[in-house]
């Protein structure tokens, strides 16, 4: 799985390096993923972006809804991963405004096994992925890329 990984991204830094000589207009490298937790749990959400910062990513954090809705409209974000089972039914209504706010926005949910209902609304709404926790940050982090990927 690591060579493959690797491989794919060195097949698409030869790209980049190419467009940039041809002068073609080059897609946003991984590097600039602009992602934000939202994550009632500070503990948790700390640990999530302290260890996803370590991947490279650029990484905000919020602790409630209001505030996340307003750190979506002043930062470029490319993809939010919003924990459902803190703020409960609340999140499916964040889910509704931010999609006005930010079209295109990739929202990545991460939930607990008893709120299997709230995932499946919320998958309906537009979520493209769900993560169970315990979060393997691994997964997390392909799972984002390949969200950012298929944006740009």
């Amino acid at each position: 799985m690591f060579y493959f990984l690797w491989h794919t991204e060195c097949l698409y830094r030869a790209n980049v390096a190419k467009n940039r000589i041809s002068g073609e207009a080059t897609k946003p490298t991984v590097g600039q993923m602009n992602i934000m937790i939202v994550e009632s749990d500070t503990e948790f959400r700390e640990h999530l972006i302290q260890r996803l910062k370590s991947e490279g990513l650029k990484v905000i954090g919020s602790g409630s809804l209001s505030e996340a809705e307003n750190l979506a409209k002043k930062c470029k974000v490319n993809a939010i991963v919003l924990g459902l089972s803190g703020f409960g039914r609340s999140s499916l209504e964040f889910m509704k405004k931010i999609s006005t706010i930010v079209p295109g926005l990739k929202v990545i949910l991460i939930n607990r096994h008893n709120k299997i209902q709230l995932s499946i609304e919320a998958m309906n709404l537009g979520a493209c992925a769900e993560i169970q926790v315990p979060v393997d940050i691994a997964v997390l982090t392909r799972t984002l890329r390949k969200a950012f990927c298929e944006k740009t």
